[in-house]
């Protein structure tokens, strides 16, 4: 799918007027916002950084219904199974510090979503 170009370059012009290297957030709406794709079970997180490249984070078994409405890089995660109940935290930190890592923002100043807040379902 091809980036929306309009929604990304005010991403982009709002990333440049903050102190904020990158932004992760993982909100439904802040996703969608910043990737064009809305998570089915709210367990994503989107990382945007100032190169303009954006990444989602995601179950596995999202990817397909992702790659039909982002052009973001998709990384996903395996969630918890009946064989072992977890956290999506849990399951997706390694990943997170694998794209931070790859993304170069290791010492980056990262704007962070940590407001719990309703969100509309789909």
């Amino acid at each position: 799918m091809a980036i929306d170009p309009q929604r990304h370059a005010w991403n982009m012009r709002a990333l440049e007027a903050s102190p904020f290297d990158a932004l992760i957030c993982a909100a439904p709406t802040s996703v969608l916002l910043l990737s064009g794709y809305w998570p089915v079970t709210a367990n994503s997180i989107a990382i945007f950084a100032r190169s303009g490249e954006c990444r989602v984070l995601l179950p596995e078994d999202e990817l397909e219904l992702a790659q039909s409405t982002s052009s973001a890089q998709l990384e996903t995660y395996k969630p918890s199974t009946l064989e072992q109940i977890t956290t999506p935290v849990d399951q997706f930190a390694g990943v997170l510090s694998a794209a931070v890592q790859q993304l170069g923002l290791n010492h980056a100043t990262i704007g962070l979503e940590l407001c719990q807040t309703m969100q509309p379902s789909s």
